[in-house]
């Protein structure tokens, strides 16, 4: 494994620290913006493919993971409901 996938981590975690708790309106955004141009680069870089398979792996694995994410914290929060609902009727 090369060295461009640690930084790519790092800057995702700082990109989204930075963006969630800035003042500043629309940062996140334009972080987003920034990720949706980098991935694909440094996909190409780090592979050494051409553009089509770094663009089609890099927003594919980005949608697996947001799929996934988003099964995980559903579960989480539903979980989470079920349990002050059952506190709920026992102090009822």
């Amino acid at each position: 494994m090369r060295a461009t996938s640690k930084p790519l981590r790092f800057y995702y975690f700082s990109f989204y620290s930075v963006g969630a708790f800035t003042p500043i309106k629309g940062l996140i955004w334009i972080y987003t913006a920034i990720l949706l141009i980098y991935l694909p680069l440094s996909a190409k870089r780090m592979f050494g493919r051409g553009w089509f398979k770094s663009i089609l792996t890099s927003y594919g694995v980005g949608v697996f993971y947001t799929f996934t994410m988003m099964i995980i914290m559903t579960t989480l929060i539903i979980l989470g409901m079920l349990d002050i609902a059952k506190e709920v009727a026992t102090q009822s």
